[in-house]
């Protein structure tokens, strides 16, 4: 059983010819029938998570000799965030956030450099046209990381760090002054008036996405601004 942070109740259905009894370590399981004898529905509840890691539990229902086992996993509980915060906070930041989701428990981080670097090494028909940069940068792994450089570059800041898409792109854009606020007060480089995106134009362009939302074609050999980007 899988739950989220915010915990939730299961039914646990019983068939059995003689008694059993339900068991768990855990203080976070409440179970709300512990024995009986034959058919029962029982409700299981996991309260919500106030802890910062993955959570596990076991319940053990047993009969006589006979054991079942169900493995239960609550998510922790994730920090919320809004635009413009720091991530992941104030002490350590690795850039700050420019969009969420979920509340505010997801969302996308924006390094605080820009680089300057080319597209691709070669004209080549990716298909990086996808709204998820991840995605995009995923195909130029696939295909041979090397011979994208500035994927590349993102990429070796880490595994949940990739080149943005034009709508992310865009979406960056519509908070700049903010976030380049936030940049510039942690020693950053402010947004500047264009940046690079993950996806094609065709063959040999790229798409590149003005400070103002306005897209144009640039060949993929040619070095332009870029900036990674981080989903939480």
């Amino acid at each position: 059983w899988d739950f989220t942070e915010e915990g939730g109740i299961k039914k646990l259905e019983i068939s059995c010819n003689s008694k059993w009894t339900i068991r768990t370590e855990q203080d976070w399981v409440l179970i709300k029938k512990d024995s009986g004898i034959g058919y029962e529905n029982v409700e299981i509840e996991i309260l919500p998570s106030n802890e910062k890691s993955v959570t596990n539990a076991e319940l053990l229902i047993t009969s006589g000799d006979i054991v079942c086992e169900i493995k239960v996993t609550r998510d922790y509980k994730r920090k919320v965030y809004q635009i413009g915060d720091y991530y992941p906070d104030e002490t350590s930041p690795i850039g700050v956030v420019f969009h969420t989701t979920n509340n505010g428990k997801s969302g996308l981080v924006v390094d605080f450099n820009e680089f300057f670097s080319y597209y691709s090494y070669e004209y080549y028909p990716l298909g990086a046209n996808s709204i998820n940069g991840w995605e995009n940068t995923d195909l130029m792994v696939a295909r041979g990381i090397q011979l994208y450089p500035a994927a590349n570059y993102c990429r070796k800041k880490g595994d949940n760090w990739y080149l943005p898409s034009r709508v992310e792109l865009c979406s960056l854009f519509e908070n700049a002054n903010n976030i380049n606020e936030k940049i510039a007060n942690a020693g950053g480089e402010k947004i500047s008036s264009g940046l690079m995106s993950s996806n094609e134009a065709n063959s040999a362009c790229f798409t590149y996405i003005s400070k103002d939302g306005t897209a144009k074609h640039l060949d993929k050999k040619v070095s332009t601004s870029a900036r990674a980007i981080l989903a939480f």
